[in-house]
């Protein structure tokens, strides 16, 4: 995952800048979960991510990150920060790079291709909230 990232932060035009946000999306599951049931869930993707980050700090990439999750449906509430809103509220902090790294995804499939590329950057909700590049 750490070469994918390095990899991919090399596509933006100044990636030595550190100035591109690593924004780490995973698959959403129902806050009772993991709030009632004890699902360990949340814990091993902020696990995960640590992992991640710790091994591109040991190379040299120092970018910020954040983790969200996407995917929710029905009426029940899901684990946040769900990923739409934080794309959002990045872009209104001045954040003008992003690069999306789904996470918890056996293969990228058209759930995450569809929400991902399409909702969050064809439809221009990080563009309208002020994100410039998505990767």
């Amino acid at each position: 995952m750490a070469n994918l990232i390095e990899k991919e932060l090399q596509s933006f035009s100044k990636p030595e800048e550190n100035c591109v946000m690593i924004f780490f999306s995973a698959h959403g599951v129902p806050a009772s979960y993991v709030e009632e049931a004890g699902d360990p869930y949340r814990d091993q993707m902020g696990e995960c991510i640590s992992l991640i980050m710790q091994e591109l700090k040991y190379r040299g990439t120092n970018n910020d990150h954040t983790l969200a999750y996407q995917s929710r449906v029905g009426p029940v509430l899901w684990l946040k920060p769900y990923t739409d809103e934080v794309i959002v509220d990045l872009g209104q902090k001045g954040v003008k790079s992003l690069l999306a790294v789904p996470v918890s995804f056996v293969s990228e499939h058209i759930e995450t291709l569809e929400e991902i590329d399409m909702e969050y950057k064809h439809k221009h909700l990080a563009l309208e909230s002020g994100i410039e590049n998505w990767g």
